[in-house]
């Protein structure tokens, strides 16, 4: 037998609404994993009290009984049709305009060391603290932090030094105690969303930064459809839960972001960073932003220092957003980006086949790639057609072979591209 609530238990009947991963009845919403929340304070249920208990009558006990079967054997995978007519057109939010809006995923995108996760951490400061200027202004926002690239120590020096509320920042740690003994694994998309649902019901978090994404996904990340798999859910779950998701992603040596290109196309938002090494700065361009007019503009900012006092007393210096250096440029990070891929060329020191090659072997790295997938990246990245295929013709070291796809069941032949001695030459 099912357990419900106490508040559930004692209540009136009333209306049920069965949804995807819930159900709401008498201001209780249970969650497919079993939880139950008060809907008008998100505050966790935590006592409960089996069906057959209490004073319900046979009617709320069968009512109740057939809600609950819903979620304890649900019906899997079914299509339904919505029509239109019924949805209801709201309002957009953000948590800071043109950079977080809620209910969608965006990435922030740069090589390593130009500021991205610092970025982040001066929002979160502006955030926690009731400064920002977006929908939630002058109201503390609750974040969530995944990621494990610092360890707590160095992110609390940074969290610290930008100047965050740590009381509203919270970091989700992922353990497995099937061995008797809690062991810290990777939070791992999707199979890790009812977790961390259950941690943004617990904090009543509006923002999630994942950093970086690729550490929390398995499989070939350049493959569109391990992407997918991944990405899809974590949209559906940012717009369902009405939260923001930024994901930190890191770029290749080649200027390619790390992983498929599925990830720009999932993103709503993309903004790319990079170091301007004359200026002394770095540059943030909104590259990509389907719900605001500032698509292509460009910021920049530099980097300093904030003392901080270590456990043992002792003030030592850590790196974070100078915010008074913050404001508008007409440079962009894609020029600074090209700028530094091509500096070789440009000196004369490498051909452009040469550096096209390194491109290509960088992105063929996790796996083979469909050819046409592999071009239509290149002209993302100002490549031709022509510069591409010769490229993949001229590689020696190590070769890049081209052969037919396997899986192909359409018309004519699909090639793939795959580095020479590379395994698993078919897509999954």
């Amino acid at each position: 037998m099912s357990d419900i609530s106490q508040a559930l238990a004692a209540s009136k009947l009333a209306t049920f609404e069965y949804g995807q991963n819930h159900f709401v009845g008498n201001g209780v919403a249970h969650t497919a994993g079993g939880h139950a929340y008060d809907v008008d304070t998100g505050e966790r249920i935590e006592e409960g009290m089996a069906i057959d208990g209490g004073n319900l009558s046979d009617a709320q006990r069968a009512f109740i009984e057939r809600e609950c079967a819903k979620i304890d054997g649900a019906k899997g995978r079914h299509i339904e049709l919505e029509s239109l007519e019924d949805v209801e057109i709201v309002p957009r939010k953000w948590l800071l305009p043109s950079f977080l809006p809620v209910g969608y995923v965006t990435i922030y995108a740069g090589y390593g060391g130009t500021g991205k996760t610092l970025f982040a951490l001066w929002q979160c400061a502006q955030l926690t603290t009731g400064l920002s200027d977006g929908d939630w202004r002058d109201e503390p926002v609750d974040v969530i932090y995944i990621g494990r690239e610092d360890g707590p120590a160095a992110l609390k020096a940074h969290a610290v030094a930008a100047g965050i509320d740590l009381k509203h920042f919270h970091v989700l740690r992922t353990y497995d105690d099937a061995t008797g003994h809690d062991v810290e694994q990777s939070f791992r998309l999707p199979d890790d969303l009812d977790v961390l649902e259950d941690a943004v019901h617990d904090s009543g978090a509006k923002l999630v930064i994942i950093d970086p994404p690729e550490s929390c996904i398995e499989g070939k990340l350049n493959d569109m459809r391990t992407a997918r798999r991944a990405l899809d859910p974590l949209a559906e779950f940012a717009t369902r839960l009405d939260v923001c998701v930024l994901l930190i992603g890191h770029m290749s040596t080649s200027g390619r972001l790390t992983g498929s290109e599925g990830f720009r196309d999932i993103v709503r938002s993309k903004v790319d960073f990079a170091r301007d090494e004359d200026a002394g700065d770095v540059v943030a361009t909104l590259e990509k932003s389907q719900y605001t007019r500032n698509e292509g503009k460009s910021w920049a900012f530099k980097i300093a220092t904030a003392e901080v006092r270590n456990k043992f007393g002792a003030i030592q210096l850590e790196p974070r957003v100078d915010p008074p250096t913050w404001q508008p440029t007409e440079r962009k990070a894609v020029d600074l980006i090209n700028a530094k891929l091509w500096r070789g060329r440009r000196d004369g020191t490498r051909s452009k086949t040469a550096e096209v090659a390194d491109w290509l072997t960088d992105l063929l790295a996790d796996g083979p790639m469909l050819a046409a997938d592999v071009l239509k990246a290149g002209a993302e990245h100002g490549f031709t057609n022509k510069d591409v295929q010769n490229a993949q013709r001229r590689a020696r070291d190590p070769r890049i072979l081209s052969t037919p796809d396997p899986n192909h069941t359409g018309r004519g032949r699909a090639m793939l591209w795959s580095l020479e001695n590379q395994e698993n030459l078919g897509t999954e």
